[in-house]
């Protein structure tokens, strides 16, 4: 299901914002150049109000900024390595360094089976060690494609 909506385009390694607030910038700016949102202002504004009402990070080095409004046209995931980290106000306290960009209509079916199958994607240590690795997308893009099969 990842692979599937994961293109070598939709992959940022690494990210260079050093800050929550840079990080997603980089990707509704990048999300905006792929053509995937139209207004990326409005999707910014949106995900910023959402990560002001709860982080979207989780443990061991994830973050999962996800949108799920009508401002999307259709479902996308966006992933960046981040080898430094970023500060996304996880659980455990951990600096963010995989993080996948998520956008989907309000109704769109796929949206929490994706959430869910990155979620048990980046349970695995190994798998997350693999990510926080790789040296390009071709990488990133085999990881994931070897975990799903």
């Amino acid at each position: 299901m990842i692979k599937e909506l994961l293109t070598k385009e939709r992959i940022i390694i690494p990210l260079t914002g050093k800050t929550k607030e840079e990080i997603l910038r980089e990707f509704v700016d990048h999300a905006k150049e792929l053509k995937l949102i139209d207004d990326s202002e409005q999707v910014y504004n949106r995900i910023l109000e959402l990560e002001n009402i709860g982080s979207s990070a989780l443990e061991k080095g994830i973050a999962l900024p996800h949108i799920r409004d009508n401002i999307i046209r259709n479902i996308f995931v966006l992933i960046g390595i981040s080898k430094s980290g970023v500060d996304f106000d996880s659980i455990d306290g951990e600096l963010s360094t995989i993080i996948f960009f998520i956008g989907a209509q309000r109704n769109d079916k796929k949206y929490l089976p994706l959430l869910s199958k990155i979620s048990q994607m980046c349970s695995y240590g190994e798998t997350r060690e693999s990510l926080l690795n790789a040296h390009n997308v071709d990488e990133v893009m085999g990881v994931i494609s070897n975990w799903e099969t």
